[in-house]
């Protein structure tokens, strides 16, 4: 009927970004023969036969972080001694959101001790990098980061009181 329909395509990626993804630009062609689901409901071609080929313009990469974690797992402590940890902002895919920039205050979620020196920190690109942390105690410890809306718990680690 020569009539014409504007879509709108979404593109989930269902994969790990490379490390600094958030913010770059990624570009997507469909080809005129490409078979396409259309909201569940079947599988059809949206373009007529001779039809073009359709391009994105530059459509940037957005994580939104759903989650806080742990960059790595916290080596056993000795009590008193300061050690540094970082907490990751990521999606749902382990994607680190670059454009968070929230406070992350770690706790003691378990273990016989208390927390103090670096507790609370501003991330910077995704990441809230914690450096003087203490743990004065002993035993099995477990140490909670959060920002008010998303948490995580680390690894148990422990922690050493002898001289």
């Amino acid at each position: 009927d020569n009539g014409s329909v504007t879509l709108t395509l979404k593109v989930y990626l269902n994969a790990t970004l490379p490390a600094g993804a958030d913010g770059d630009v990624l570009d997507f062609k469909v080809n005129q023969n490409t078979t396409v689901t259309v909201d569940g409901s079947g599988v059809g071609s949206l373009f007529a036969s001779g039809g073009t080929s359709v391009q994105s313009g530059a459509e940037a990469v957005d994580v939104a972080a759903t989650a806080l974690q742990f960059a790595a797992n916290i080596a056993n402590q000795k009590s008193g001694t300061a050690f540094a940890t970082s907490v990751n902002a990521t999606d749902a895919n382990d994607n680190v959101d670059g454009d968070y920039a929230s406070t992350v205050s770690l706790t003691v979620s378990s273990g016989n001790g208390t927390l103090s020196g670096t507790t609370s920190v501003a991330a910077v690109a995704g990441t809230a990098a914690f450096t003087g942390v203490i743990v004065n105690g002993s035993g099995f410890h477990v140490l909670d980061a959060g920002d008010g809306s998303l948490s995580t718990s680390s690894n148990i680690f422990e922690v050493d009181s002898s001289a």
